[in-house]
């Protein structure tokens, strides 16, 4: 049998609700001058769905220190309510011209697990003859800022009382659920409120008479997000977190002012399309008296609004906002300079060696995360933000606590112990400062990944946890002094985050190699001004964020919102900033790639060598002259440079066979015990092309095979005929090596000396080959060169030449012209998708317009574009939603008042889980009809039920979307059998469905209480020893008959059916 049935509702299915209204008496409970305007509703208030307010008559206060929000007293804490000495308790207009005529009542259910669908209002407005051209308008608003009418009563020149009751009002329009409703009562009168005041009022009763009530219908708040990465994107609810954010600097006093935080909010999305913020929370805030934690209301509230308005957050647990006790706890955690007085990192004052201090910010971290989890607009916490040591150019931390944690790493390394070597020795203590090198990587890597420990302690759900690295620093040596390996084998973190000034290829190839979602905070914009008058064009700015996006940036920061020197996205007046006059384009392009980032297919890679943990500027000045040279023909074929680390091969990570090819220089040394490493080998025998400069200290993999020749002398010459054939001879840059004939597969170039000695190489491996060039040339090679390279390790390349540079995602293209007079012409047909949207951006503008290809031919498409415009391709091929999982099934039965009882099911889905036919619990209960409940990952909108063994009908099937379950009513339900329901084509509300089906299994077998497939004096005897006890959850199964009762009904039922049994 199956049934596909509408829902039903049937009778006795479901108890009727109850209805309480629940009174908060206002002045006869409450002293006077303390009553809240601000209600928080609890969840022990509510019942059944409902919460009402009742307030007896009472009057407001004639107070200016009231704050005044929209022409009305309100205070995001309280409106202070006061009884006086009347029979008559009201609030109404003064005449006083420097009173606010109006108020504001709020109530909030944030602390609840519920939030209001709709609500119903019954007020009183008075006005006596006295008072004439009189209005009192009464409105809502869940924002303070849009304002919907309840109603307006004038006065008419004689007594009237008016006396309503509203609603119900539906709130379901919004998008997302409000946490507070605001009730406002404006007075404004064209004649007088007469009798100072006194003949107009609101809520005039006498004092034990209800002068104003609110009921409020609620729903279930929806569920806090889950958060999950896959890839290098991170994933809200199944969907990218994607886009552009913009970093705030917000204080304490601009966060209570609601309605101007909402107008930023939303100025965020009208005017660029931001999709988030960043904000900081310092450590003095949270904890300014050492282990007292205080977390402000007005950041709840922040955050609540940020959700409302539909924006990501991620919170800046910044530990540089130090709180002064740090530094008086009887322990000197200050960092030291050599000479042993106090200095001031960048972004970090006391030493990370410090265990004291070490602890004390991961107990500040660890409270903040744990409080703040619960907010659904938070998407990460940073941790740190540009870390580095000292003040200066300097590497700086000679602390006690440094000391020791340098002689611990001496000790583990098996090296004799030493002072730590200070700057001026580094040419002196030459052996000691390369130790020192190393140390400092150590001891920083040690820091970040114990503060990311203590941090990730605290969460009870996965919300990204990362550093805000300083990815400049990092590749520029720390501006002349002392690099970073960031070895994503050895950081830990969810994201790669950082700060970046202006992002190249090399620092994009950095983080891509993390194989993390990319958040960067573009810190400084004036990078991408134009170069002739410093002014930044929409374009630049437009193309910047396309580019870094492509690079694997999901989320981009702009730094920073509203105001400083770094392009703040604001002008003066509050508009758009010029330089951001069509940003919302480039965001609005970025949302339209749908579903995580796809792989990009067969990268090209370049082995970082450890030797760059002590890379100075000069040098590193060298290394992006050359990375820009070997990469920038991996751009021309639209693959991505990838940085690969020592770490990544000797864990044969996934980096590395995402690569197809690998360069290796020899300028800075290469690691032999890398290039040897069996990870490597599999990697080029299962068809990687590794391609190496060599020279008489940088040697071949011993497993290549490949033997190394005399010094010689002369240029590079091709050989006639061969792949690099009519390439120009080349005058070596540095060292000349040669390589022994016999040990190579085939000689492309050969020295000019009288041997033509081989000079470029290649030799197989397996299904893969090394090119080995004898001498530091990879940044003097042409571009003929890489293209004889490229044409032997890609089939697709594009037909624009060299001029044009492209970025790929997938089937998502970037082409940019490096000059403005020239155009984007074609593209290979099997970069693109049949659901492929074509879009040209103006240079200048940054404005992108729709086009479509002028035509194809011999594989690829064509393009008529205007000179020096961008084409940017999107794949717009839909991606199927996930289908809805079942996590979990229970059969249902009401136990007359000792409510609903469940017994959990087996269940077997595609995901996994248990065998119905192998563990089936039984139901013992009596009846023939079943409620079984289904909860899924999702709503679902619709499935089909069959049983598939036993004797059972589907009579009708009920969807909930609210808590995602299902519920499916069964009849004619028989005893003693193994029942079975499968579930088929179950489709969820977003259109995902299963591609296979679920099944439920259940013993059913009336009488047997202790499960055990038999009804015998076992179950008699159990439910005579629970005879006259309470239900609860574990002994219910004995209520066999479902009265809510155990007595002798059970037992006589159970003795009625003893010997039957199920297997």
């Amino acid at each position: 049998m199956r049934a596909d049935i509408a829902a039903c509702n049937l009778t006795n299915m479901h108890p009727p609700p109850l209805f309480i209204i629940i009174a908060m008496v206002a002045m006869s409970i409450f002293p006077a001058l303390v009553t809240h305007g601000t209600v928080y509703v609890e969840d022990s208030d509510i019942i059944d769905e409902t919460w009402s307010f009742t307030a007896l008559g009472h009057q407001l206060p004639a107070s200016s220190v009231l704050s005044q929000v929209n022409g009305a007293w309100y205070s995001d804490s309280r409106v202070d309510w006061r009884s006086e000495n009347s029979n008559r308790y009201y609030a109404n207009p003064w005449n006083d011209p420097t009173q606010v005529p109006g108020f504001i009542l709020a109530w909030d259910f944030s602390r609840s697990a519920r939030r209001p669908i709709s609500f119903e209002v019954s007020d009183k407005v008075y006005f006596s003859s006295s008072s004439s051209g009189t209005t009192v308008k009464i409105e809502w608003s869940t924002d303070l800022i849009d304002w919907h009418l309840i109603r307006t009563v004038s006065s008419t020149g004689t007594d009237l009382t008016s006396a309503v009751t509203s609603g119900p009002i539906p709130l379901s329009t919004m998008e997302v659920a409000p946490t507070r409703l605001y009730y406002r009562v404006l007075f404004s009168t064209s004649g007088t409120f007469g009798n100072g005041g006194l003949a107009t009022q609101w809520g005039r009763s006498a004092p034990d008479v209800t002068a104003f009530s609110i009921r409020f219908d609620l729903e279930p708040a929806a569920p806090p997000p889950s958060y999950s990465i896959e890839g290098r994107t991170l994933l809200r609810n199944g969907k990218p977190v994607r886009g552009v954010f913009a970093h705030w600097h917000v204080n304490a006093t601009q966060m209570k002012d609601e309605p101007a935080i909402r107008a930023e909010m939303r100025k965020m999305k009208s005017l660029f399309s931001l999709r988030g913020f960043a904000f900081e929370l310092g450590w003095n805030r949270i904890e300014a008296a050492r282990g007292q934690f205080v977390f402000p209301e007005e950041v709840d509230r922040f955050l609540e609004i940020a959700e409302e308005e539909g924006l990501h957050v991620q919170i800046l647990l910044t530990p540089h906002y130090t709180p002064d006790w740090v530094y008086n706890q009887g322990i000197d955690v200050r960092m030291k300079d050599e000479n042993g007085t106090d200095i001031n990192g960048i972004w970090l004052n006391y030493s990370p060696s410090s265990p004291a201090a070490l602890q004390w910010q991961g107990e500040f971290q660890s409270r903040a995360i744990e409080y703040y989890q619960r907010f659904s607009s938070v998407s990460g916490f940073h941790l740190t933000n540009e870390l580095t040591y000292g003040r200066s150019d300097l590497w700086k931390d000679y602390s006690s606590w440094a000391e020791a944690v340098w002689e611990d790493w001496l000790t583990t390394q098996g090296l004799p112990v030493a002072s730590l070597p200070k700057p001026a020795e580094a040419s002196i203590r030459t052996v000691d400062w390369s130790r020192f090198v190393r140390f400092r990587q150590d001891m920083l890597t040690d820091y970040f990944n114990t503060v990311y420990a203590q941090a990730t302690a605290a969460l009870d759900r996965f919300i990204p946890v990362f550093h805000r690295h300083n990815w400049y620093a990092a590749s520029d040596a720390y501006a002349n002094r002392h690099g970073l390996n960031f070895d994503p084998a050895e950081n830990l973190g969810d994201c790669t985050g950082g700060n970046v000034y202006g992002v190249n290829e090399i620092m994009a190839a950095m983080w891509l190699s993390w194989q993390r979602p990319v958040n960067l905070t573009e810190t400084s914009l004036p990078s991408l001004a134009d170069a002739e008058n410093g002014t930044l064009l929409p374009g630049s700015l437009n193309s910047a964020f396309l580019r870094q996006f492509f690079y694997g940036a999901d989320i981009q920061t702009v730094y920073q919102w509203s105001s400083g020197n770094f392009y703040p996205m604001l002008s003066a007046s509050g508009g758009a900033h010029p330089a951001f006059s069509n940003f919302s384009t480039v965001v609005n392009l970025i949302d339209r790639v749908d579903g995580p980032l796809p792989e990009i297919p067969d990268q090209v890679g370049y082995l970082w060598p450890r030797t760059f943990a002590a890379l100075r500027s000069a040098e590193y000045q060298h290394l992006q002259h050359l990375f820009r040279t070997i990469m920038a023909s991996s751009r021309r074929l639209g693959r991505t440079p990838v940085m690969i680390f020592p770490g990544q091969v000797e864990l044969d990570a996934d980096p590395l066979h995402s690569v197809r090819l690998l360069h290796v220089t020899r300028h800075f040394g290469n690691d032999q015990d890398i290039l040897d490493h069996p990870a490597l080998e599999n990697w080029v025998a299962s068809g990687g092309t590794l391609l190496m400069e060599l020279d008489s200290i940088s040697l071949p993999p011993t497993w290549s095979g490949i033997q190394m020749a005399t010094g010689t002398t002369g240029d590079i010459v091709a050989v006639t005929g061969g792949p690099l054939d009519p390439m120009a001879a080349i005058p070596a840059t540095a060292g000349r090596q040669g390589f022994a004939r016999a040990s190579v597969t085939e000689v492309w170039a050969e020295w000019s000396d009288p041997a033509k000695t081989p000079a470029i190489v290649t030799k197989d491996h397996g299904d893969g080959k090394i090119i080995a060039v004898g001498t530091a040339a990879f940044a003097s090679l042409p571009h003929s060169f890489y293209a004889v390279i490229d044409a032997g390790t890609f089939a697709d390349q594009a037909q624009s030449g060299e001029s044009i540079l492209y970025y790929r995602l997938g089937k998502n293209v970037l082409a940019q012209p490096q000059e403005a007079t020239q155009a984007v012409t074609s593209l290979p047909a099997s970069w693109t998708a049949a659901a492929s949207e074509f879009w040209s951006i103006d240079r200048d503008t940054g404005l992108a317009t729709g086009v479509a290809p002028s035509g194809t031919t011999s594989g690829y498409i064509t393009f008529s574009l205007p000179v020096g415009s961008h084409l940017l391709v999107i794949d717009r091929t839909a991606a199927a939603p996930p289908p809805p999982l079942l996590l979990n099934a229970v059969s249902r039965k009401t136990h007359g008042l000792a409510g609903t009882f469940d017994i959990p099911l087996a269940v077997t889905t595609t995901a996994g889980g248990n065998d119905p036919a192998a563990a089936s619990p039984v139901e013992c209960r009596r009846g023939d009809t079943l409620t079984l409940v289904l909860a899924f990952d999702k709503p679902v909108s619709s499935l089909e039920a069959a049983i598939t063994a036993g004797t059972a009908t589907v009579a009708c099937i009920d969807y909930e979307a609210a808590d995602r379950s299902v519920t499916i009513h069964l009849t004619g339900v028989a005893n003693a059998q193994l029942l079975q329901i499968t579930l088929q084509t179950i489709t969820g509300s977003d259109g995902g469905t299963a591609p296979a089906p679920a099944t439920i299994g259940l013993s059913i077998l009336n009488g047997d209480t202790n499960g055990d497939g038999r009804v015998n004096t076992d179950d008699v005897d159990l439910t005579k020893s629970r005879a006259a006890a309470p239900l609860d959850a574990l002994n219910f199964r004995s209520d066999v008959t479902t009265d809510g009762n155990m007595n002798t009904a059970d037992v006589n039922f159970i003795k009625s059916l003893s010997g039957t049994s199920v297997e």
